[in-house]
């Protein structure tokens, strides 16, 4: 009843406010309704779906900053929360425009056919293009009159095998938000859509991607301070009311999953895993630079620049890195509880700031883990007064250790990154990974979850311009004939790392990282693999500098090395 409720509100408010066009992303195994006001997966609840079943009801984003001194926040989550506070449209445009949809490329289109020719308006809305002949406007025809695409020539923004596009802005008016003494603050979201066909990445037939780049117009202010974004989701695994969920701090992820039997999915439901693979950035003085002349800020040729932020935009835009600022991964993540005082979703802008800041209830109150109801910290004794409340149930339900939730519940999740500055015509980009795994079992398909989300990872890190993890050296003709592992490349590295190592046989195979106390900080690798030459990539995001080792497990095969994480 929940589910049909809030459908008939949704279109009931599409139809009466604006003309939302909604497109199914469905080339994969995950099915799930894109629209173009930012609302993900509500309005099309037949769609919302892996092997049959509903696996993520809705996602969206929260977005929260300051003003000046007024504090502000806004959405675009439908779900129970009612929050619908983006149209359709740039800035000042009216949401009912014709050009205001979603527009849709896909690998297999002809080339220079129609839809690389709609792309134009897209590009018209601000669309990103490839400029093959570098004159500044697309325009795709075929110069040299081939009959296919050429490197000279413009293609749209293509990403993965199906790219779905459009832009939005905050322009709703107050009188019909959730928060309601908040008022638009000119900024607009152009949302980017994108998933792989199975045959040809079968390792990311579980996955889509949500690309947002956010831009405060300048309509309102020229720079917002001390923002916020969340990738803000209710995953839906079935019988919805006893989910469970967990994050975790190495990878940028959150994630649901079930500790035993579903009524949809039976004795195997999976598991689901958001990761903010690109996160905001953020000049920080000291940290990312160091201030030569003491002004505040970072100064290009005058101050030292000691870290880069890196901007991802594909093989065909290549990467954009940002000197004297820094990725800020996952600064928090939060699990809401619905109709949970304190808990559940929040109320006004306040409720979510507190949400979004990490470790505290809706109304600003610190969450003890040894006290907290829903999660076993009152059996972890002193542990429990070691754990970061920033991230809630940051523990492995696989080997039931840290600290876990253990009351299933109908619940969101939330994966924050702040704070930093939103300035006029500076545009920050963001890309998340929506990861399903399903396994023999609830546990195991958390295992598999987090073999995807690792091949993921190494994906974005090549910049999507390959499968990076498992998969033999084109090269290397012959099989190896010896098992060995290879130093790690770059090394010191900042912030990731590739690892090479060979195996002459079939083995089960265990590639883990340890820090220098001999405290395990990741699973690289963990499943019977083939005879070849594999390259796995570590990224150390959330970990300090210092030494680490890693250790590979083939067989009998036993290997250390050490690297340097240096900030």
């Amino acid at each position: 009843m929940k589910k049909i409720i809030l459908l008939l509100m949704a279109i009931n408010f599409s139809l009466s406010a604006q003309q939302t066009d909604i497109v199914p992303l469905s080339v994969n195994n995950v099915h799930i309704g894109i629209a173009n006001n930012g609302m993900i997966g509500d309005l099309l609840t037949d769609k919302n779906q892996f092997d049959g079943h509903i696996i993520l009801y809705s996602t969206g984003f929260y977005l929260s900053g300051y003003n000046d001194t007024t504090l502000w926040a806004n959405g675009a989550f439908l779900s129970a929360t009612g929050v619908r506070d983006y149209l359709p449209g740039k800035v000042g445009m009216d949401p009912n425009d014709i050009r205001n949809k979603n527009y849709v490329v896909r690998s297999d289109d002809s080339a220079f056919g129609l839809s690389w020719q709609k792309w134009k308006t897209a590009v018209e809305l601000g669309a990103k293009f490839y400029d093959g002949n570098n004159d500044g406007m697309y325009n795709p025809v075929d110069l040299n009159n081939n009959g296919k695409w050429d490197l000279n020539e413009d293609k749209p923004d293509l990403l993965g095998d199906i790219t779905i596009w459009s832009v939005f802005n905050d322009a709703t008016a107050p009188s019909i938000r959730r928060f309601s003494d908040v008022q638009p603050q000119g900024i607009q979201i152009k949302q980017t859509a994108f998933a792989y066909f199975p045959s040809n990445l079968d390792e990311l037939s579980n996955v889509f991607f949500i690309r947002y780049e956010i831009e405060n117009t300048g309509s309102v202010a020229d720079r917002f301070d001390s923002v916020y974004f969340s990738i803000v989701s209710d995953p839906d695994i079935g019988d919805y009311t006893i989910d469970l969920t967990g994050c975790d701090t190495l990878f940028n992820t959150g994630y649901a999953y079930k500790n035993g039997s579903d009524r949809d999915f039976g004795v195997n439901p999976p598991a689901i895993f958001i990761n903010l693979l690109q996160s905001p950035y953020e000049f920080i003085q000291g940290v990312s630079f160091t201030d030569i002349n003491n002004n505040g800020i970072y100064d290009d040729g005058i101050d030292i620049a000691l870290d880069s932020a890196i901007i991802k935009r594909g093989p065909l835009l290549g990467e954009l890195k940002i000197p004297g600022a820094r990725n800020l991964g996952m600064s928090s993540y939060f699990s809401l509880f619905k109709s949970v005082a304190g808990l559940g979703d929040p109320y006004n802008r306040f409720e979510v700031r507190n949400f979004l800041t990490g470790g505290l209830s809706s109304d600003g109150t610190p969450i003890r883990v040894a006290d907290f109801n829903y999660g076993n910290g009152a059996s972890l004794g002193s542990f429990a007064d070691s754990i970061s409340t920033k991230y809630l149930f940051s523990g492995d339900p696989v080997q039931a250790s840290g600290w876990l939730q253990i009351v299933r519940f109908d619940m969101r999740t939330m994966v924050n990154s702040g704070t930093f500055t939103l300035r006029k015509g500076k545009p920050v980009e963001l890309i998340a990974a929506f990861i399903v795994g399903r396994g023999t079992d609830a546990l195991n398909s958390i295992t598999v979850a987090r073999q995807i989300n690792q091949k993921v990872i190494n994906l974005y890190n090549k910049n999507f311009t390959d499968i990076p993890v498992k998969v033999e050296r084109e090269n290397d003709k012959v099989l190896p004939t010896e098992f060995s592992l290879s130093q790690n490349y770059p090394n010191p590295f900042n912030p990731s790392t590739n690892i090479n190592f060979s195996i002459p046989e079939a083995s089960f195979v265990n590639l883990k990282i340890f820090d220098v106390l001999g405290k395990e900080v990741a699973i690289l690798v963990n499943e019977r693999l083939n005879a070849g030459n594999y390259n796995y990539n570590f990224n150390a995001n959330g970990l300090p500098s210092g030494v680490y080792f890693y250790r590979l497990r083939a067989g009998s095969f036993v290997s250390t090395k050490k690297m340097i994480l240096m900030r």
